[in-house]
């Protein structure tokens, strides 16, 4: 009898598990954090953009669609083409199949559609440099973000390397400043850069170019974290619109060269024309200028 009653309380016990388990909801929205890359833009006639979702689900699909046609278009990977003055809608339908149903979300960008403007043929100069100290023998971690000293000054490496293009373009320049400001030792910074990248994080930045249409060509600079662009990066080409731009990166870097971010910059502004770029070493960086003279004499073709 006792063994009956024992196995009877196992049973009830179980029972009641598998009741309270039955009434917990599941979350079932595979596409929590999928997002529009952009909500508005503007575009000149005959501009273009490609708008994308980020963070897809595995199983999800994207149609696109304009509420008006003869002001813009949307291709199927979402390339936007401005037709004539006004504003429109582009709608990204994401439909994708969590918990065994079929589920949609749907986004909306506002677009607005300018006329044509005239080229200035000003240069700007655009770069973002964390220096810290760095440690010796580490290649491509944050390395690259070292600083570098000449007359007993510091500098970040692409804060130098920016600074030789602005002098001898006679282009503006301008620094990108984060909102939260990374971490001034190696350690924590070779940490923080490497959670922005699993994460494919967007920094904020801190300050904004007041009329970047005034701009024909703009040279892009960056260290290289991690075989990539830091992160803030991504945030700038998210921010502006550079289409019909001239854009020439160059990089320091701690042993990788330019690691494939020219083609990453390519993708992120279909309808730019990106230049080669150019890569620095991080220890030649205070013997570069006759380097950098010659890169730029060559337009960086």
């Amino acid at each position: 009898m006792k063994v009956k009653k024992r196995i009877g309380s196992i049973l009830l016990v179980l029972f009641l598990v598998v009741s309270i388990l039955g009434n917990v909801k599941v979350p079932v929205s595979a596409a929590g954090t999928s997002k529009l890359n952009k909500t508005a833009i503007t575009l000149q006639v005959g501009g273009k953009y490609r708008l994308s979702v980020r963070n897809i689900p595995k199983n999800g699909k994207v149609t696109w669609t304009s509420d008006s046609k003869s002001k813009a278009t949307v291709s199927s990977k979402g390339v936007v083409t401005a037709k004539k003055q006004g504003k429109t809608n582009i709608k990204a339908k994401l439909t994708y199949t969590s918990g065994g149903k079929k589920r949609t979300r749907n986004f909306s960008c506002r677009v607005t559609i300018t006329k044509k403007q005239k080229t200035s043929g000003k240069n700007l100069v655009v770069y973002f440099s964390a220096p810290v100290q760095e440690r010796s023998g580490q290649v491509d971690g944050i390395s690259s973000a070292s600083r570098t000293t000449r007359s007993k000054t510091y500098k970040g490496n692409t804060e130098y390397i920016a600074e030789l293009i602005s002098k001898e373009t006679k282009a503006d320049l301008f620094e990108i400043v984060p909102q939260k400001a990374y971490a001034d030792t190696y350690e924590l910074m070779v940490q923080q850069a490497q959670e922005e990248q699993e994460k494919d994080a967007r920094p904020g930045i801190k300050n904004k170019i007041k009329n970047i249409s005034q701009y024909d060509t703009i040279y892009v600079g960056y260290p290289i974290w991690w075989s990539d662009m830091p992160q803030i990066m991504y945030t700038f080409f998210d921010a502006y619109n550079l289409q019909g731009k001239n854009i020439i990166p160059f990089c320091t870097h701690g042993g990788s060269g330019l690691s494939g971010t020219v083609e990453r910059i390519k993708k992120l502004e279909p309808q730019a024309t990106v230049y080669k770029g150019l890569e620095i070493y991080r220890t030649d960086v205070t013997n570069s200028d006759s380097r950098v003279k010659s890169w730029i004499q060559k337009k960086a073709k």
